[in-house]
């Protein structure tokens, strides 16, 4: 198999050092897999890796002015230092290259397209052409996909969250005018196949190929395997990580008591409920595993006085931080517990976690939780 991977899995993962990238690193030589980065997606990752850190760098000044002017003469706040952006983004690419040697990835050169097919495609507002005109990156690792199935006739995955450009309607597979170009490149029509994640590639394509370890499964479902110890070691790191995410569902969860902010207080340092779906080999001392667990958030986020009256406080789990915040809202706060699903990968050798991702995230409702 051919595995072509868009600009976005990497810029959701910079470093490469998510459970997903861990996997692919020691799929073993049997799968036969192979991982194809466009030249183009190189630049496009470097590219916004650059525009991550100037952004960052932003806000961190912007946090220091704001912190500068609330302690006011109180206390001197040092100055944010300039980072060397040029720099650090040429060491960025240094390092993205070394990272795509290690996962044995070989990265394909622009493609031969003229720039009258280009110009055609672009005026014809094929796909992954936008309406508006955007996409000439897409296109090039659309053409380098398309030249590398014919040159390999393996099939070829391509890994992208840009399913507006790429996927169908249902967003589980192709564009209906990619399959058809497929076709006419002497492809059959399922030559090619689409995933929106390199997680859900990874569970779906690559995971049954590998060895099972259902001894490990059993034992840590008993609560008799020290991975479990492993685990809620590492979880306290992983959090802060979760925060935007949970933001997302809280959102959503909380729309009928309020459209304010939410933010999240505190997010729980232990983990609860935790049972394992799955364990796999990818080498002889590293282990894929998959659990589920429950944690506890404090939310935090303003009210309207009149709405608060009105709801039910023992299914929101909302109390007062502050009831007269202003003359029209209240600050308060919910303690939620949250399902998680989550992937590791632990090294057996040295007792240690490599990886640690969470998946799909759900605010459990109260009545789910008697």
């Amino acid at each position: 198999m051919v595995i072509v991977l868009d600009s976005n899995i990497f810029i959701s993962d910079f470093h490469l050092r998510g459970t997903a990238f861990e996997t692919l690193r020691h799929v073993p030589a049997r799968v036969d897999a192979r991982v194809v980065v466009p030249q183009a997606v190189v630049e496009e990752v470097v590219r916004h890796f650059r525009i991550e850190l100037e952004k960052s760098q932003r806000d961190a000044a912007d946090a220091l002015g704001r912190l500068a002017r609330v302690c006011g003469n109180l206390d001197r706040i040092p100055h944010l230092r300039e980072i060397p952006v040029d720099e650090l983004s040429e060491r960025y690419r240094e390092e993205l290259v070394r990272n795509l040697a290690q996962l044995n990835a070989s990265v394909r050169p622009y493609p031969p397209i003229t720039h009258q097919d280009i110009v055609r495609r672009l005026v014809e507002r094929r796909k992954p052409f936008k309406e508006n005109g955007a996409g000439y990156i897409d296109a090039l690792v659309w053409e380098t996909l398309i030249e590398v199935a014919r040159e390999t006739n393996a099939l070829t995955f391509l890994i992208s969250d840009n399913v507006k450009d790429f996927g169908n309607q249902a967003g589980n597979g192709l564009a209906d005018d990619l399959v058809q170009e497929i076709r006419s490149a002497g492809l059959a029509h399922d030559a090619v196949q689409y995933y929106r994640s390199l997680r859900g590639f990874i569970e779906a394509e690559i995971s049954p190929l590998l060895v099972p370890a259902e001894e490990i499964v059993e034992q840590f479902n008993r609560g008799e395997h020290y991975f479990l110890a492993l685990i809620q070691e590492a979880f306290p790191e992983q959090a802060s990580g979760l925060e935007e995410n949970l933001v997302t569902r809280a959102i959503n969860y909380f729309q009928r008591i309020t459209d304010n902010e939410i933010t999240v207080q505190n997010i729980g340092d232990e983990l609860a409920h935790i049972h394992a779906t799955s364990a796999r080999w990818l080498s002889d001392t590293l282990i894929r595993l998959d659990f589920e667990a429950q944690f506890h958030v404090d939310f935090d986020f303003f009210i309207d006085k009149s709405d608060y009256w009105g709801i039910d406080l023992d299914r929101w789990h909302v109390g007062i931080n502050d009831p007269d915040w202003n003359e029209w809202v209240m600050w308060v706060s919910s303690e939620q517990r949250i399902s998680a699903s989550f992937t590791v990968v632990i090294d057996v050798r040295q007792r240690r976690v490599v990886a640690f991702d969470a998946g799909e995230i759900e605010i459990v409702r109260q009545a789910e939780m008697e």
